[in-house]
């Protein structure tokens, strides 16, 4: 049984309100068959997913965030680790998505990130 290697990084923000932004990436991961391990959210401005998706599913996945209104972000090269992926057995790799918002709720000190 081979292990998937490498993690395939997803970087999206949107302007859209967390409320509507949540449900819509939620249903482009869904209907891309993700395999969700886990989330964390972060002082209401970000989310980052880990999961496991099919590895034909990856371009389609990225499709469906651009379709949904949400701006990929070029991952840093340093961070960068999508030539070292190698899919499992069943052809699954894992992943993860950092999804950046506005946040209205001054729950912060510190000024919101200009999100263009």
């Amino acid at each position: 049984m081979t292990t998937a290697r490498g993690i395939v990084q997803l970087r999206v923000r949107t302007n859209a309100p967390r409320h509507e932004a949540i449900p819509a990436i939620t249903e482009a991961m869904t209907e891309s068959g993700i395999l969700l391990e886990d989330f964390q959210e972060f002082s209401n401005t970000m989310i980052t997913y880990r999961f496991e998706i099919d590895q034909a599913e990856v371009p389609v996945l990225r499709e469906r965030l651009v379709a949904a209104d949400f701006v990929l972000e070029d991952v840093p090269e340093d961070d960068r680790d999508d030539e070292a992926v190698s899919p499992d057995d069943d052809g699954f790799v894992r992943a993860t998505l950092q999804l950046t918002f506005p946040n209205e709720d001054g729950d912060r000190r510190n000024p919101n990130p200009d999100l263009g």
